[in-house]
């Protein structure tokens, strides 16, 4: 996969995210659409490379919690605008401690929340070693 492709599949994912997306569900969505890793092209690791593609996407915050969104171009501009404009209706429930999907129309949310517990459960983790 060369970087153009790369590039497409990232704003593909990207669009159809109402809003920002974790960096980490970003790369968790990117290794089951395509089967693979992000390839880096060298750079050190994925949030570099997303650095390296400002006119695509555009980081805010902190790792973990650092979030993605896309920067539509004037092709794109009516695909995201219909996107945001969609009803979310997302009935997740925390049963026992952890976050129950039901029924979701956009998992966004729901897999940020799951991966930012898995992030700080895994901290907790290797503080407490």
């Amino acid at each position: 996969m060369n970087e153009a492709e790369t590039i497409l599949v990232i704003r593909s994912l990207l669009s159809s995210c109402k809003s920002s997306m974790n960096v980490l569900v970003l790369n968790n969505e990117f290794r089951s659409e395509t089967g693979i890793d992000i390839p880096l092209f060298g750079h050190k690791n994925f949030i570099d490379f997303l650095k390296s593609i400002p006119e695509t996407v555009k980081l805010t915050g902190n790792y973990p919690n650092q979030q993605v969104s896309l920067i539509s171009s004037s092709k794109s501009a009516h695909i995201v605008a219909l996107v945001k404009k969609q009803r979310s209706k997302c009935n997740a429930k925390e049963i026992n401690g952890r976050l129950r999907r039901t029924k979701c129309d956009t998992a966004c949310d729901c897999r940020t929340v799951q991966i930012q517990r898995q992030v700080a459960t895994e901290e907790y983790t290797i503080q407490s070693l």
